[in-house]
């Protein structure tokens, strides 16, 4: 039996604490004054906006305010006034990106490869699309998610 002693902070692991602390400041963010000049001043004739890393247009709805600059971690107090000035950055700091560039340009950050990215995503969908992709290129197709995983990261 494990006694992995937990610090706390004001009767919190330190792990909900700080989560608790980041979404906060992230919620703060969406109000953050420069983020809404960010978009404003990316804004197209027509309503839209031009992704800084696809170069294509989309809708407000399909796009997200970036830090360039990763906000870093959250774990500790020491790290609280770095993840703060870098979460309410200048206008310079912020860029507009789709959906999909956002998502991987921040899983990129934290650590992923891109055919990780392309395993997660193909292992978000179910088995009968799994099937579908794979059998395009392999006839005898994984009974199961971790065969189907395998085979779906020798293919890439």
């Amino acid at each position: 039996m494990s006694t992995k002693k937990t610090s706390r902070i004001h009767g919190w692991s330190e792990a909900k604490y700080w989560g608790f602390i980041r979404s906060c400041l992230r919620r703060a963010f969406q109000r953050y004054p420069n983020k809404y000049r960010t978009q404003a001043s990316a804004k197209r004739v027509g309503g839209k906006y031009e992704c800084n890393l696809c170069k294509k247009e989309f809708r407000a709805k399909d796009v997200a305010v970036d830090h360039i600059v990763p906000c870093g971690t959250l774990k500790s107090f020491e790290d609280l006034a770095v993840f703060a000035d870098n979460m309410f950055c200048e206008i310079k700091g912020l860029q507009i990106l789709c959906k999909a560039c956002h998502k991987t340009k921040t899983l990129h950050e934290r650590g992923m490869s891109d055919e990780d990215i392309k395993v997660s995503e193909f292992r978000k969908l179910p088995a009968k699309q799994q099937k579908e992709k794979l059998s395009m290129y392999i006839n005898d197709v994984g009974k199961n998610q971790a065969e189907r995983l395998k085979q779906y990261r020798e293919l890439l």
